[in-house]
């Protein structure tokens, strides 16, 4: 204020009160939840700066909105005593954390701690939205100095169909795995007014033919490369087309026959696209039983025997979009990798009939005998890493398979019976569409009730003791499919692994959703680092 301006005598109390009882009795029905959740950010901010403090009159009518949404970090909602009200402004978290966190003690009850596990917590990344689900304990109670809010996560990731989960992460993983953002959009964009459809058969073909009518389009232009004597531009575009075809066949009933057409013929053009870009890629068939297990292995550049992950899958994906997501990292440090596609999925399930066992430590022993025959390969630094699933994959193999020297569960998964059941009931959200037949599909089963069998035997509950080798547990806080509490109780269980680690990748920072949807990344980094430092690779780069 210049010292010729005269006072203020206005205050800033008035102009609260006008916005309180404004957005207080606003209906939002008709509005984009994009503008709808914009404008609430702004309001907030402006309102918080106005009231820093502030306990006076408007705080009321504040209050009555507060209790159904809230700002953004920088913006939260702090409650002191009865009735008086700040913004905090760019506190520090470590401030603002304990007062703004869930008002529910996450160790209070099993739904508290289920709770807990669904990301009801770190105060400076929850946004109260009327519109979205809300998580509140039937044991709840208020904190001291904190007001019992119904609370719910901001969710960062993009989601391109924001009425659809599934579709969303289809869309992610397109653009985590070197998908172009405008091919991208010119397959999702005809689906936008179907998208809510999400179990409708109808709705997945839709999916599935605009997907392959993207591919398509890139493989044909990566032919015409090839035929122009391009064959690094060619290998490109194939690679990337390749991707989409695995992705357009995600979505349909895996009893539809023209998903296998474009399961084969994704596989076909990813390798010729591998095969044109000369990746250092090889692909082998690793002996099981009167099967084989394919997979793509990859050495390091290094001379002599280099250390090596076996990197499994999960539930619903494949060994080219995990090569796609991490092979060139492991490169870099001087670590080979073989990629496989176990029972239960890729190739193994889909060529092959291998459904998934609860017994993993059978196929990763395989693919450590396979790497013990290799004059490449360190047999004393074989490490193993899975994700999603394999959060409950890894551990169990290498509870029992001694001669893995470092295991990491990329997304944890302590009880996969436990978290089967919540994605049936509709408690967590489900990765694909139909997941309960997809279930039966990946375990051999004729019915549900046949596959929830299985899962129940999925569990780390007496084997997490028997792992004696250095143990990874990454998860995000935001994770919709698998709470948090499942990474929490494999690293409690895993008592005998050597500095054994918890990392949670938080809202603030990024890499929050299931595998790191949202920004994969960082938590690729943070992994091949950890690996790296284990088995006496180079994080420095080779």
């Amino acid at each position: 204020m210049l010292d010729s301006e005269p006072p203020r005598t206005e205050t800033p109390v008035d102009v609260a009160r006008i916005y309180a009882e404004f957005v207080h009795g606003l209906t939002f029905e008709k509005l984009p939840s994009a503008v709808v959740e914009t404008t609430k950010t702004l309001i907030l901010d402006q309102i918080g700066v106005m009231l820093l403090g502030s306990a006076a009159a408007g705080v009321g009518e504040l209050l009555a909105t507060v209790r159904d949404w809230g700002g953004k970090p920088e913006s939260s909602v702090l409650v002191h005593g009865a009735g008086a009200v700040t913004i905090a402004h760019m506190m520090p978290p470590a401030i603002r954390d304990p007062v703004v966190r869930s008002p529910t003690s996450p160790s209070s009850c099993a739904s508290c701690t289920e709770r807990r596990g669904a990301g009801a917590q770190g105060g400076h990344d929850l946004i109260f939205a009327a519109d979205r689900r809300h998580m509140q304990a039937p044991c709840a109670r208020p904190r001291a100095g904190s007001l019992a809010l119904p609370l719910v996560l901001r969710t960062p990731m993009f989601e391109y169909f924001p009425n659809n989960y599934p579709w969303s992460l289809a869309v992610m993983s397109a653009l985590n795995r070197g998908g172009q953002i405008s091919e991208i959009d010119e397959a999702c964009r005809p689906l936008k007014e179907v998208a809510g459809r999400k179990n409708d058969p109808v709705a997945q073909i839709a999916w599935f033919e605009s997907w392959m009518k993207l591919a398509e389009r890139v493989e044909r232009l990566g032919l015409i490369d090839e035929q122009a004597n391009h064959p690094l531009s060619a290998g490109r575009k194939l690679m990337r087309a390749g991707l989409y075809y695995l992705l357009a066949e995600r979505m349909p009933s895996h009893k539809d026959p023209r998903r296998m057409i474009a399961y084969k013929r994704g596989v076909a053009t990813y390798a010729k696209g591998l095969k044109l870009r000369r990746e250092p890629v090889e692909r082998v068939e690793i002996p099981y039983g009167e099967h084989t297990l394919p997979a793509f292995f990859m050495k390091a550049p290094v001379p002599g025997r280099a250390p090596c992950i076996v990197h499994f899958d999960g539930f619903d994906v494949t060994k080219e979009i995990i090569y796609a997501s991490v092979g060139e990292e492991y490169r870099r440090r001087g670590i080979s990798l073989l990629i496989v596609d176990h029972p239960g999925v890729g190739e193994a399930l889909r060529l092959q009939n291998l459904p998934s066992i609860p017994e993993t430590e059978k196929p990763a022993a395989a693919a450590v005998d396979y790497l013990e025959t290799r004059d490449d390969v360190d047999k004393d630094r074989i490490g193993m890493v899975a994700l999603s699933l394999g959060g409950y994959y890894a551990p169990r193999a290498a509870a029992f398979e001694k001669r893995f020297k470092c295991c990491v569960a990329w997304g944890a998964i302590y009880d996969f019976g436990a978290a089967f059941a919540a994605r049936i009931n509709g408690t967590n959200e489900p990765s694909v569409p139909g997941f309960a037949e997809h279930a039966q599909w990946v375990f051999g089963k004729k019915t549900l009730e046949e596959a929830m069998a299985v899962t129940r035997q999925m569990t780390l509950e007496k084997v997490a003791a028997n792992i004696t080798c250095p143990l990874l547990i990454v998860h995000g806080e935001n994770d919709r499919q698998i709470p948090l509490w499942h990474a929490e109780k494999t690293y409690e269980a895993a008592v005998n692994s050597p500095g054994r680690e918890l990392k949670i990748f938080s809202l603030a920072d990024g890499g929050a959703e299931h595998c790191g949807a949202d920004n994969n990344s960082l938590i690729v980094d943070y992994i091949t680092d950890w690996v790296a430092e284990k088995l006496g690779a180079s994080v420095a780069g080779v």
